[in-house]
């Protein structure tokens, strides 16, 4: 823009110049268009600010990594002119700096005019693609008026899956937790809960006799115990505040979708939890199928590193006082797994 108005100004000089020299009408009558063209634009670019409005169009709320993602911008005038314009967007994380792309184009009176544009999603995570700014041009492009469009929105970017070799030890199938859900389909030890009531059997002991049911229903009735929906694994997620936080997450994420999605297709209940230290507290998802897998990782986009690594330990030893795990598996910075604190190349839970 600078070097136009160099170059308008140039010319104006020039044709100044032409005018006491030659002393012609023609000289004369382009001199002052030029001198009036300034004023001329600024009506022109004042009316098309009250009548051109720019916004997103409908961004899917899922993509994938190392996909494109398709942005439509809406640009509707409503102006009696043609006028020229360039919309403004930037693209990025809560993490990484968004990158800005620029898309210019003509707008037709009483038309909405749609931009594509497309935005490469190299990490995964939340993606954030905000509408930043519309810019109007006069006729030729000297002059300009900055009209505000703020438009955000946001896009999950699906980190990459992949199936790990898991083995479900004797020690976590067998493992008895604690819990507050109970099964509805089996039956177990926990006499705390009572599965169902039902009339004895030989091999029944007798210390489940349900003695008040027996004497109404005039025939010997036996409680069986509930099965606990407890969680044997933990999934610790240990995400510490870097210089590359946004490669840390998206590191973070594909190892945590391709655990979690290991552990569901070989029927392992777990948990998956994280401190948050603005609410000094740690968040804990219950893991037991693919809807929750996919609830599990909307959540840890949403995820803030930790940087007072104190209280992140005081928040820990708080949320599981008394709580006992058949493996604990910790996902760091790097996406390294680690079970119980060790590398393992098969993962043996």
């Amino acid at each position: 823009m600078v070097l136009r108005i160099i170059l308008y100004a140039v010319a104006v000089v020039f044709t100044g110049y032409l005018f006491f020299i030659l002393n012609d009408t023609v000289v004369t009558t382009v001199l002052i268009l030029e001198i009036l063209y300034p004023a001329a634009a600024w009506f022109f670019l004042a009316g098309a600010k009250r009548a051109v409005e720019a916004r997103l169009g409908f961004v899917p709320d899922m993509g994938e990594k190392g996909q494109e993602i398709e942005v439509p911008v809406l640009v509707k005038s409503r102006y009696r002119f043609p006028v020229r314009c360039r919309v403004s967007l930037r693209a990025g994380s809560r993490f990484l700096p968004g990158r800005r792309q620029r898309v210019s184009c003509y707008l037709v009176p009483g038309r909405t005019r749609k931009l594509s544009v497309r935005i490469r999603a190299e990490l995964s995570g939340r993606l954030e693609v905000e509408l930043t700014g519309l810019v109007l041009w006069d006729w030729l492009g000297i002059f300009k008026r900055t009209v505000r469009a703020e438009s955000l929105k946001a896009v999950g970017i699906w980190p990459d899956m992949e199936l790990l070799p898991v083995e479900v030890t004797r020690r976590t199938r067998e493992f008895l937790a604690d819990a507050d859900e109970y099964s509805e389909e089996r039956s177990g030890d926990d006499p705390s809960q009572i599965y169902q009531i039902r009339e004895y059997r030989p091999q029944d002991p007798a210390r489940n006799i349900h003695w008040k049911i027996s004497a109404k229903e005039d025939a010997v009735m036996v409680k069986e115990n509930s099965f606990p929906l407890g969680t044997a694994v933990l999934v610790r997620i240990d995400f510490q505040k870097s210089r590359k936080m946004a490669e840390d997450l998206d590191h973070i994420l594909g190892s945590a979708a391709s655990l979690c999605f290991s552990l569901t297709e070989v029927k392992c209940v777990h948990m998956a939890a994280w401190p948050e230290e603005k609410n000094r507290r740690i968040v804990k998802r219950r893991v037991d199928s693919e809807e929750s897998l996919y609830e599990l990782l909307w959540s840890l986009m949403e995820m803030e590193p930790v940087s007072d690594r104190e209280l992140a330990d005081a928040c820990w030893e708080e949320a599981f006082r008394g709580v006992w795990f058949s493996t604990v598996l910790t996902i760091d910075n790097g996406g390294d797994i680690l079970v119980d604190g060790e590398r393992q190349e098969l993962l043996q839970v």
